[in-house]
């Protein structure tokens, strides 16, 4: 008996020791895990690209401002699925609004996902296999890159990968915990990106795996169905009251699948047909639709739209659909990482920190392929985690490929990488013979995606310079955007927008006659765009031809009556011409601010610009109006998309004061005294800093003989704008 127990506690104490041993070898994965990001984030902390954001990094930037500045519930439909964007807003709300805030929680995600990615691997094959698995994760350089680009995809990662280790113990393990877990992680990985919703089906077949083909089997599932479901009955509920639009997560949906199905889609760039292009705009989409079917539109209805023009093409294109759709499948497992905004060899092989990292998305996979063979047969979950990655990719390359896209499958192929690693150690000495024919598999795997067996599409366009190009300009370094600008004409001059961009910093580098070369180069090589009739309406403001102006500005703003910029212009121009009197000039402008959703600025200088024409009447008519203009929503601002957004909260403010300024200086010139004083303070609650509001005030106060009020104030005004503050 006490040679028994010894054997126990002998036993016991080796297994202790090997519990101690994979603790102190997973907190080593954890610190490596973490050493790497932060090397990383340190070394961009110190190049030019840590403040220049790209579209959607902005989109999801301004946004998360919006809700941490008390813009909570907003205005209409989601376009975007908004879990993420709820997470970034509120650590704004908490520890401010900053890049170092958005990219240190990307590294957290990270870190928790090489966590849950190691103990997918612990479900699959224990320790060994977790380690390894979660391994290959801490060490994938696309995965560090991404998690510190303010997108929503390394949380959606976390998510699903998280769901899947619960989906995996429940159906092994009949833990109701578990199904619960599976099932609330999964609902917020919907409401992150809704492509999750292909991984829903899992609830009732995992239920029945779990608790057998009965009725009451059923009614065990509908706790998880409905904590799933939670989250996206929490949306749709939302976009139903908020809007009156009944869909479940977001509006994006219809364009996206276009964006993949369309005459000039290549499987990986977010492309749509002219005059929408590379760069379109959600307005664009919007207003093509509404003049299609001819009324408008709530967000939903442009959403079914898009996915009805992409079922048409589908239809009346079905070999070049199969044949799109077998490359983006292609692309979906090809070695080649695919960025539609920013060059990832400049963004990430560049770095140092990420250039010599040993693992790469061909090695996963391939060693994905090995371990799924060698668990096939041994371990359920590995087939049901393999059918899971296959189902998620059929579903994806419906759409485009993109590497930042597949991030999500990357944990369940290190999973699976991971087994198959520990189950060649394991067996290769005593079994070598069974571990041939998936070796092979695997390695033809690796290479099959390291080669390019299918070419990838062709590099189209510039749009690498010209992002560069385009952050130096509105950084002010016009010199620095004029050289991104020339290198992305010399890579393909006839790409839209190239004119365009080298025009414009030509102009503002004092070279007219040269941006007028690039304008003119642009509309000819793409009338339908509007961009382009803008800048030579502008061009020829500024040498005082008018008539041109106007013309150019009037086929802007009907190519885009959302456009301010275009509107701006064509007011102008519209002020300058003789044959248009005051009250049409009002009702243009009431027209065109009508059209940009009554933005602010636009109302603001249409006043000033009344005003000059001695028409006060009108011009308070439109300071009147915009008091009433509600902010646009941030849901579907294509202004959110920009480094400058128009209508934060900040620029708002700015813009008010300057309403009720205007509205207090022509109070005060129609003999208003006391409407003059009461603006003029509203102008300085909103902005301190607006000096002639100060005039304005210390005029109709002393007008009014209350020169007590009027000292004070201008003493206010000196206090704050004296040389020596």
């Amino acid at each position: 008996m006490s040679g028994k127990m010894n054997r126990l506690d002998y036993i016991e104490q080796m297994a202790a020791q090997r519990d101690r041993e994979f603790g102190v070898k997973l907190l080593v994965l954890i610190a490596i895990a973490m050493a790497v990001r932060m090397v990383s984030v340190v070394e961009y902390a110190n190049l030019p690209d840590w403040t220049h954001l790209t579209v959607d990094n902005w989109y999801h930037h301004n946004w998360a401002q919006s809700i941490a500045d008390g813009n909570v519930i907003g205005d209409t439909t989601y376009f975007r699925a908004p879990f993420y964007i709820w997470c970034l807003g509120l650590l704004y709300a908490v520890l401010g609004s900053s890049l170092w805030v958005a990219r240190g929680f990307g590294l957290i995600v990270g870190l928790l996902t090489t966590i849950q990615t190691y103990r997918v691997g612990r479900q699959l094959g224990g320790d060994g296999t977790g380690l390894a698995a979660g391994g290959l994760y801490a060490l994938y350089p696309l995965a560090i890159y991404f998690e510190t680009e303010l997108l929503l995809d390394p949380l959606f990662t976390l998510l699903l990968t998280t769901s899947f280790l619960h989906w995996i113990r429940w159906i092994s393990g009949h833990n109701r915990c578990d199904a619960l877990l599976f099932g609330a992680t999964l609902g917020l990985a919907i409401i992150t990106r809704p492509t999750g919703l292909v991984l829903l089906p899992m609830v009732v077949i995992g239920g029945v795996l779990a608790e057998g083909r009965s009725l009451n089997a059923l009614r065990s599932l509908a706790p998880v169905i409905a904590i799933a479901a939670l989250p996206l009955l929490l949306t749709f509920g939302r976009n139903l009251a908020v809007a009156g639009d009944p869909v479940l997560v977001a509006s994006q949906g219809g364009v996206n699948l276009y964006v993949g199905n369309n005459p000039e889609s290549d499987g990986v760039a977010a492309w749509l047909p002219e005059p929408m292009g590379h760069n379109w705009r959600i307005q664009q989409t919007n207003l093509i639709a509404e003049r299609e079917l001819g009324g408008e539109l709530k967000p939903g209805e442009v959403s079914s739209y898009w996915f009805g023009q992409a079922g048409d093409w589908i239809a009346n294109n079905p070999g070049q659909f199969a044949g799109l759709y077998l490359k983006k499948l292609y692309y979906w497992f090809d070695g080649e990482e695919y960025s539609n905004n920013r060059s990832l060899t400049r963004s990430v092989w560049s770095r140092l920190s990420l250039r010599y990292l040993p693992v790469s998305f061909a090695i996963i996979l391939g060693l994905a392929a090995c371990g799924a063979l060698l668990g096939w047969r041994k371990h359920a979950a590995v087939r049901w985690l393999v059918l899971a990655a296959l189902a998620y990719a059929l579903m994806a390359s419906l759409f485009f490929c993109n590497s930042r896209f597949r991030l999500p499958m990357i944990p369940l192929y290190a999973a699976l990488a991971g087994l198959g690693m520990t189950i060649v150690i394991r067996e290769i000495a005593d079994r070598p013979i069974r571990l041939i024919v998936p070796l092979v598999i695997g390695i033809g795997v690796f290479f099959a995606s390291y080669l390019p067996v299918v070419s990838p599409p062709a590099n189209r366009g510039n749009t690498d310079a010209t992002s560069q190009g385009l952050h130096a300009f509105r950084m002010g370094d016009f010199e620095q955007a004029r050289l991104f600008f020339e290198s992305a004409h010399r890579s393909d001059s006839t790409f839209p927008e190239t004119n365009l961009n080298l025009g414009a910093v030509h102009l503002r580098l004092g070279n007219a006659d040269t941006a007028r070369h690039y304008f003119a180069q642009e509309v000819s090589l793409h009338p339908k765009r509007w961009r382009g009739f803008t800048n030579m309406a502008s061009l020829a403001l500024l040498s005082e031809q008018y008539d041109v102006a106007f013309f150019h500005g009037s086929r802007a703003v009907r190519m885009a009556p959302f456009d301010v910029t275009a509107a701006k212009v064509l007011v102008r121009a519209a002020s300058s011409v003789d044959y248009i009197d005051s009250d049409s000039l009002y009702n243009l402008c009431q027209s065109v601010a009508e059209g940009t959703g009554n933005d602010l600025s636009l109302l603001n200088m249409s006043a000033t610009i009344l005003d000059t024409r001695d028409d006060t009447h009108n011009a308070t008519r439109l300071l009147e109006y915009a008091l009433l203009a509600s902010p646009f929503p941030i849901e579907n601002d294509d202004g959110a998309f920009e480094q400058v957004f128009p209508n934060s909260r900040e620029n708002r403010r700015i813009e008010l004061a300057q309403v009720w300024y205007q509205l207090g200086f022509f109070a005060g010139k129609s003999g208003d005294l006391e409407r003059s004083v009461e603006c003029s303070r509203k102008a300085l609650e909103r902005d301190p800093e607006l000096q002639a509001a100060y005039v304005n005030l210390s005029t109709a106060l002393r007008a009014l003989g209350r020169q007590a009020e009027a000292d004070s104030v201008a003493a206010a005004a000196t206090a704050r704008f004296s040389p020596s503050r």
